[in-house]
């Protein structure tokens, strides 16, 4: 079966364990734990192994390798998602300021703290994104 090498190889870096380390915590051979890391292939017996050592569940290590094997999400379609995010934003700034006077103090207050925190989501994201991609540091 397949696991997340990506997670399994920064969950052993993240403790400071060589892969003999996990090899004899895991009771596996050296090359199992390679070869995990490598490919991502485990058997079942591994697969609990790396579970209980490193304390996550083994689903967790299987649905995030089903995710990887689906494929990299494009810069194409970041930046359309972003597009679309901050539109969208836009567009209720715009309602909000559009019918400002009609709405209480408390139902202005909401929105606006809404469309703020979105907007601080936005750029987060924008920030995560780029630093993933080594444009910023």
């Amino acid at each position: 079966m397949k696991i997340d090498k990506v997670l399994l190889k920064s969950s052993r870096e993240t403790r400071n364990w060589t892969q003999q380390v996990v090899a004899q915590m895991c009771n596996v051979s050296l090359r199992t734990i390679q070869r995990a890391e490598s490919t991502g292939d485990v058997s079942m017996d591994t697969l609990d192994a790396l579970s209980a050592v490193f304390e996550i569940p083994s689903q967790q290590l299987l649905c995030s390798a089903k995710v990887l094997e689906k494929g990299r999400i494009t810069d194409a379609q970041i930046s359309t998602a972003l597009k679309v995010l901050l539109l969208a934003q836009l567009s209720m700034f715009a309602t909000v300021f559009w019918v400002a006077d009609q709405l209480t103090p408390l139902q202005l207050q909401v929105s606006t703290a809404v469309i703020s925190l979105s907007f601080v989501f936005s750029f987060v994201l924008i920030g995560t994104v780029a630093y993933r991609k080594g444009m910023v540091s």
